[in-house]
Parts: structure tokens; sequence; C-alpha cells
């Protein structure tokens, strides 16, 4: 993924540079950190509901652990899909199990229960899209095709180990093969919506977007609870800049998974570009809750905090993208512009400037030969030193005048008045008898 440039973060940042300067109004709101990547690097898979041959015990457990998961209580959801597992038979335990490791961020866990879901039912699709998918965020693309091929070969009429290949393709940026793996999946069956989005994955990377928008279309007749097909279409009617009905794709793709950190990242992103901060805060903070580990969620998130004021929980959003994502640029642009925009507890304003400068440099860095010709941050960087300097004059003024001499007090007696006082009421006193 290429990293986002400036411009595309934020729109504007004015700074005045002259006189008594007032405080710098807040920059319009940043598109998404990298929202409208989430097709290609999203978070971890969605838990799955129990299925048969789960019991009525198993299955309850599995709810109960999907419940703990909506909530973030992630050791909780582990406990209730141990307690799922029914001595193998409930498949969809191990691969809950899974999901719920990768969200904390312990892959080699997830990786170790991927495979258990995998011994329990050698053609579980989710569990090969799973571990597949974990393969190609550690960078273990061979293994990923390794392992998707050699099921295929096994089990050559499972229609999702089909259409994993087939995405593999997509990912490999091969989308003709992608598209041509899709329809020999589709042959196989034909009600494979997940061979449609792969192929729709590929025409989307392609610009096809019409053909997107009448195979998405054509999933949503078959399985109209695919939450995946409402946000694959709001992404392509960002393309077409069509705002409204991103939205609305978007908020329906939540509604039918409230577990999809991803849609409510993308949700969340467009409210910040439309200006619903208050709305995209409150998206925003449940793609973090549902995966902790989303960076480009915790960007995002940052910059709607900046934007109702909290400040401080704005820093420790960026902060949190950072630690978990050292090389995001926009992390560091974000950051950057919150020490320009506001003032920071704890920092004077040449620190805090000094600060945005650093946070400024380390994103030009982090873009490296991608950084565009007309990208602001130069512009920005030079401003903060401008106002640097001018608080330097302002404060060295300040020290020049508390060091001059101050003149003596007049110390000399006040001339005696003739004046006859008069009552603070303001009557004439009368003399006191002789």
């Amino acid at each position: 993924m290429k990293p986002a440039t400036a411009a595309a973060l934020v729109a504007s940042f004015t700074l005045a540079l002259l006189g008594a300067a007032p405080a710098p109004a807040p920059a319009p709101a940043p598109p998404p950190a990298g929202a409208d990547d989430e097709l290609d690097e999203g978070p971890p898979p969605m838990p799955a509901a129990p299925v048969w041959p789960c019991s009525a015990t198993a299955s309850a457990n599995v709810e109960k652990g999907n419940a703990a998961m909506l909530s973030g209580a992630f050791p909780a959801a582990i406990d209730a899909y141990k307690d799922a597992r029914d001595g193998g038979k409930c498949y969809p335990a191990y691969y809950n199990i899974a999901v719920t490791f990768e969200r904390m961020g312990e892959g080699d866990k997830a990786e170790s229960a991927y495979k258990d879901a995998l011994g329990a039912k050698g053609d579980y699709g989710r569990a090969v899209a799973g571990l597949a998918n974990l393969y190609l965020r550690s960078g273990r693309t061979s293994q990923a095709e390794s392992l998707v091929d050699g099921l295929w070969a096994k089990y050559p009429k499972s229609a999702e180990i089909g259409a994993k290949r087939a995405d593999l393709y997509y990912r490999a940026g091969k989308h003709d093969k992608a598209i041509e793996t899709a329809k020999k999946v589709l042959h196989v069956d034909e009600k494979s919506v997940d061979a449609r989005i792969a192929m729709a994955k590929a025409y989307y990377k392609m610009g096809r977007y019409e053909l997107v928008e009448k195979i998405a279309k054509g999933g949503k007749d078959i399985d109209k609870g695919n939450a995946y097909l409402f946000n694959l279409m709001g992404l392509m009617y960002l393309k077409l800049d069509k705002t409204a009905d991103a939205l609305a794709e978007f908020e329906q793709a939540t509604v039918l998974r409230p577990d999809y950190p991803e849609a409510f990242n993308n949700l969340g992103a467009r409210y910040l570009a439309v200006g619903k901060f208050a709305d995209a805060e409150r998206a925003l903070d449940q793609a973090t809750t549902l995966y902790p580990s989303f960076s480009k969620a915790w960007v995002n998130l940052g910059a709607a905090r900046r934007h109702v004021g909290k400040v401080k929980e704005a820093e420790d959003a960026f902060r949190r993208a950072e630690r978990l994502e050292p090389h995001l640029a926009a992390a560091y642009f974000n950051h950057g512009l919150l020490y320009l925009d506001h003032e920071m507890e704890g920092m004077d304003k040449i620190k805090r400037l000094e600060a945005a400068i650093s946070m400024l440099g380390r994103y030009r860095d982090e873009m490296g030969l991608t950084l565009p010709k007309d990208d602001p941050v130069d512009k920005y960087v030079g401003e903060a030193r401008k106002l640097i300097e001018l608080e330097k004059k302002r404060l060295d003024k300040k020290a020049a005048d508390a060091a001059k001499p101050k003149p003596p007090p007049d110390t000399a007696a006040p001339a005696p008045s003739s004046a006859v006082p008069v009552p603070a009421g303001g009557a004439t006193p009368v003399p006191p008898p002789k």
C-alpha cells in the first residue's frame, strides 16, 4: 500500500505569521489514513456463527463468545469458544479462537488455532482463508499459496477454497488470473458469493466500476446479508465521488455485521470527510474496540477526537497508531498537525512547534520518494519555524522589559488640605459646640 499524501490527509492549515497572531483555525477534517485500502489489507476476519454439528450447548457458548468479542472482551470470548469446542465437533469455535487471537495481536496462537479448525474440518473454507490471510499479513506469501493450492487440489469442489485462490491472484496483482479462476469456481458453484467478491475486487482495481456494481448487486441477490458486499459497494461509490451512496453502503454493512471493523473504519472516515465529527468518533471508536491493532483506524480516531476538542485523547490515538505501525506516514502527519493546531498540556509554544516540525519531518522521511512535488509539508514546517522565531522575539522583548530599571516610588507626604471632609453619606458635618 502506498502511503497517503499529505494533501489527501488534510486540505489546508492556516497560520497567522505577522503581528499578534490569533490561534489558528482548525484544519478541515483529513480523509482517512488509507481507509480506501481496506479492500486489500483489512483486519482479521469476523467470527463465525455456530452451525451443525454444534450442539445446543456449544452453539450457546459460541454466541456468548461472539457477544464478548463485540464488546472487546477478548479473554472472555476465548473462554467461551473453548467451552464450545465439543471435542472437535463444533469447528467454528476453533476458527473464532483464531480470529480473537489475531485481533489481540497474537499471531502465533492464531495460526495454531486456524490449524486446529482445519484439523476439525479439512475443507473449512473460512479457516483456509483466515490462515492464508494471516500468512499474507506476515509476509509469507508463498506459504499462503502453498496452503490454498494444496487444499484446493484435495477438495476441488470447494468453492470457498477456490475463491480464496482467486483472491490470492488478485492480491498478487494478477487480476486477469483472478477473474479467470473465479469464473472456474462459478462453474462448480454458480451461487458462490466468495467467487463473485474475488472477481469484483479484481475489476475494482482495474477501474471497471460498472462491472463491480453488477457483480456486487448479483451477490446481494444471493446473500442479502453479506456485509462485505455493502462495504465493497461503498468503496466503489467513493471512486465515483458518490459520497452519500458510499455512506449508505457503509452504514448498512455495520448494521448487518456490528463486528465488522473495516466497515466501521470506512464509515468513520466518510463522516470525517463530511464534517460529522461526533459520528466519526463513535464509528472509529467501535473499529478500534473490535480490532485494537487497527493502526489506520487509530489515526482516523485521532483526527475525529481532534475535531471534537479531545486534544489529549487525539494525541494518545496517534501515538497508538505509531506504535502499531512505525512506518505509517499518515500518523506522523496528523500528529504534527495536532501540535500545530492546539495548545498541549505540559508544552510551551516553542516546544510544541518544535514537536510539530519533528513529526512532519518523520512524515517526510516515511514518504521518501513517494512524496509528491506539491505536498504541503514543507510549507507547514516553514510556517512553524516562523512562528518559533516570532515567539522567541516576544519572549526576548518581555525579558528586556522586565530587566529595565523601574522609577523609584514618590514618597513625598501629600500637602494638607483645607477642605472640610464630607462623610460618606454626603452631608456637611456640624461643628462641635464650644
